[in-house]
């Protein structure tokens, strides 16, 4: 949410639109065997290079052994794991719907003095701005009513974009992309899509066709927020920046290591954060507190929506899923 003079930005969106495809279709290793020996050589040929150029990388010792690290480190604490991303997913709602509360005098002035409307209107602005962002977050954290909470805290970024005049501001513009993505996660999440097998087939459904696009919907959206950290000066943490995000970030969008490359992210936004953002180093009446302020948890939900990824994989619409059928 953009935060008015002497206060900065904080909120999040949720566009949470999904996709369905008609029909079910039922795979097996043996029909996709048959298929593949029947078509002719070229087709086996081509198969097979395809293979190989994801297999070569995907099958290097490092990232093995990497992804056995980092599959036993999630082990031990897995059950806690969708807990932990889905609040530092909202937290930037959370920090802003509370900070509404403790700059209530600043907020109301300014939709006063920039909106000319009576003082009443404006109080219900904010309550309500108030009440759907810490009451949305808390129905996400306990995991109820997901898909109204999300379309609660859509609600709420459309609205604060709209009143605070930032639509055509373009770091904002890929901020509420990022919170769009993640909240399409936080469905997908909430969604039920286990595997249907019937006489010993997988049967692909459009449940799970649902849930393959909204992840990837989420996986896309969400990685915007890399690129509103590149207003660094040029020089060698911006030339980081743009090599290992930008290696990280293709990963995670076609699905390919997901959960590897979705945590090595983390860690790497984690560490950018702190950095970049340590708003308890300013005084309390610098301006420049709010908007570091701001970042820092903006930074933090997009981690969350990337530990949903881990905890929940990247969905039919990869390439760790669909290389399995070659």
């Amino acid at each position: 949410m953009y935060r008015g003079p002497g206060s900065a930005p904080a909120a999040g969106p949720s566009d949470f639109s999904s996709s369905v495809s008609s029909g079910p279709s039922i795979t097996t290793p043996q029909s996709s065997h048959h298929s593949s020996s029947s078509s002719g050589g070229s087709s086996s040929n081509s198969s097979s290079n395809n293979n190989g150029l994801l297999g070569s990388f995907g099958r290097h010792p490092l990232i093995e052994q990497a992804e056995e690290v980092a599959e036993q480190a999630l082990s031990k604490g897995k059950k806690y794991l969708p807990t932990i991303a889905r609040l530092l997913l909202v937290s930037t709602f959370l920090e802003d719907g509370t900070r509404m509360w403790f700059q209530w005098g600043d907020q109301s002035d300014y939709f006063r003095r920039t909106w000319g409307v009576h003082w009443a209107l404006v109080v219900l602005f904010l309550v309500l701005n108030m009440t759907a962002q810490i009451g949305g977050s808390l129905l996400i954290v306990a995991r109820k009513h997901v898909r109204v909470a999300a379309g609660v805290l859509f609600g709420v970024i459309v609205a604060q974009t709209l009143a605070y005049s930032v639509l055509w501001n373009l770091s904002f513009f890929l901020r509420n992309l990022a919170m769009t993505g993640s909240l399409f996660l936080l469905i997908a999440e909430a969604q039920d899509s286990k595997p249907v097998y019937t006489a010993g087939l997988t049967v692909e459904t459009d449940k799970e066709r649902q849930h393959g696009y909204l992840l990837l919907v989420g996986r896309v959206l969400t990685v915007f927020m890399f690129f509103t950290l590149l207003h660094q000066p040029f020089g060698l943490l911006k030339i980081l920046l743009i090599i290992v995000g930008s290696s990280l970030i293709a990963l995670v969008v076609v699905g390919f290591r997901t959960k590897l490359s979705a945590l090595l992210l983390v860690a790497f936004l984690g560490i950018l954060n702190l950095f970049l953002n340590p708003f308890w180093t300013y005084k309390s009446w610098d301006t420049s507190r709010d908007f570091a302020k701001y970042d820092f948890f903006q930074t933090l939900s997009v981690m969350g929506a990337l530990l949903m990824i881990v905890s929940i994989g990247p969905g039919m619409m990869s390439v760790d899923v669909r290389k399995k059928a070659y």
